[in-house]
């Protein structure tokens, strides 16, 4: 599930009474097809702000000038896509102010932003194809300054041993089956061929 946060300006009541004639005969959560589940949460009786980061809380007040005490949460599902659905969620919930925040930067978007397609970080709002991109590019850039920092080094290994000290053994990089495309994988022991050591002539 991605999650977006929505923070609207207004009462929390003025907010389920809108959600309640655009989504009807629902409440707790509402839904959106049957992919996008919604519902509001606070501190004092639900879990708001249990799981964050006390820097983008203090980002987010910032952002709107006080502490909000409570928010609408969209969940996600995974079966879409849901760039269209939220979009259209946020237009509802923002049309008279506010902010809304997403798994992917801290920054509070306002309905300008999200609308327009604005750029923070080099993420727009929702933007889950863009973050996995550049934790991707993150990874190789990482996995590219690891090797040429190992190739650098000089041979350790001791004589009729392969570079690096470890008798017969080479380490390998390599993804672990079921991991996403791009995501980190386990270190792997390869064990290099033996090298047939040939007697010297005349013993």
């Amino acid at each position: 599930m991605r999650t977006v946060f929505v923070f609207p300006t207004g009462e929390r009541a003025e907010t389920a009474a809108s959600l309640d004639r655009h989504l009807p005969k629902q409440r707790h959560p509402w839904t959106l097809d049957g992919n996008l589940y919604i519902d509001t949460d606070d501190e004092q009786t639900g879990y708001l702000f249990s799981d964050w980061d006390p820097e983008d809380v203090a980002i987010l007040e910032a952002a709107i000038g006080h502490h909000p005490t409570w928010a609408v949460q969209i969940d996600v599902s995974g079966r879409i896509d849901g760039t269209a659905e939220v979009h259209q969620m946020i237009a509802l919930l923002l049309e008279h102010g506010g902010v809304a925040t997403d798994d992917y930067t801290p920054h509070p978007w306002t309905l300008p932003e999200i609308l327009s397609g604005a750029v923070i970080d080099g993420l727009r709002f929702f933007d889950f194809r863009g973050y996995h991109e550049l934790n991707r590019e993150h990874e190789c850039s990482s996995l590219d300054h690891r090797a040429s920092a190992s190739s650098e080094k000089p041979a350790s290994g001791a004589p009729g041993e392969p570079a690096g000290g470890e008798s017969g053994l080479q380490v390998a990089h390599r993804s672990q089956p079921g991991l996403p495309a791009g995501a980190p994988g386990r270190h792997i022991r390869v064990p290099l061929p033996q090298v047939e050591e040939r007697g010297r002539v005349g013993t």
